[in-house]
């Protein structure tokens, strides 16, 4: 495309440029055949964006022979030799020249110091380190991720033993399992789903559904997290519907033995 003296290329092939040029009544032309190559789009190639402290990695992109160059962060290059000098992200930049024309692509790396240590506050678990990747583990589960508790947080809404992971690839360190036993039951007054009372309890637990919410299932454990069975347990069980919401009654109740037979709902 032709605007006035600025010629720009819309596609890769060869431009053929007539110009003319006219004095004292004699015109003379000239033809010019120009190559129009692709911009060339970069692609940095590392494994993982997440380095330790105080480490060195090489950094490498496609195609090769460009330049790199860091934008912010604490960290200084030798060549293509990165090395981290605090926690905190890097921002980086790679360019490459093919035929004169100039491809550029941009980077990040998270330095952290992968410390997993756990801050223990009633059900409030934190990460002792701000900077990292977190991953929050349940313990008791075969260490399975929770799912989306990946900040530096955990409030933990279930009793049991909860593990921290920090970094990933090469930078990673893995807490001490924790173990979590709430002696109360906090329920947000905005969201007032279900009420329970009252806590503590020590011979009746009212369970209330609002709105009209049934109550689908109960299940019932200790204060370690562990599920309480009957016959093992001294529990009944017993539901019944108001006009006004659904009230579940758990009836800390020692069983004895029926002496007739009678069917159990």
């Amino acid at each position: 495309m032709l605007n006035g003296h600025l010629l720009t290329s819309t596609d890769t092939g060869l431009l053929t440029v007539t110009g003319q040029f006219e004095t004292n009544g004699c015109v003379g032309t000239d033809t010019l055949i120009i190559s129009s190559h692709p911009i060339p789009v970069p692609e940095i190639t590392l494994a993982d964006p997440v380095m330790c402290n105080g480490t060195s990695i090489q950094l490498t992109a496609i195609p090769p022979g460009g330049t790199f160059t860091i934008l912010s962060g604490a960290g200084t290059l030798n060549g293509n030799v990165l090395t981290a000098m605090d926690i905190g992200p890097i921002q980086f930049a790679y360019m490459v020249e093919e035929h004169q024309c100039a491809g550029i692509v941009y980077g990040e790396f998270l330095v952290i110091n992968p410390v997993a240590e756990l801050i223990v506050d009633g059900d409030l678990l934190t990460s002792g380190s701000s900077v990292g990747v977190f991953q929050w583990l349940d313990c008791e589960n075969n260490f399975e991720p929770l799912p989306d508790e990946s900040n530096d947080t955990l409030m933990v809404t279930f009793p049991g033993t909860y593990a921290l992971v920090n970094g990933a690839g090469d930078c990673i360190d893995t807490s001490a399992c924790v173990q979590v036993a709430l002696t109360g039951i906090q329920i947000n007054e905005t969201d007032q789903e279900i009420r329970i009372f009252p806590n503590p309890v020590s011979s009746r637990l009212f369970i209330n559904g609002y709105d009209g919410l049934p109550v689908r299932e109960l299940n019932l454990r200790n204060a370690i997290g562990e599920k309480v069975y009957t016959p093992v347990s001294y529990t009944h069980l017993r539901a019944h519907e108001t006009p006004e919401h659904l009230v579940c009654r758990l009836l800390l109740e020692k069983k004895k033995k029926p002496t007739t037979n009678h069917n159990t709902h």
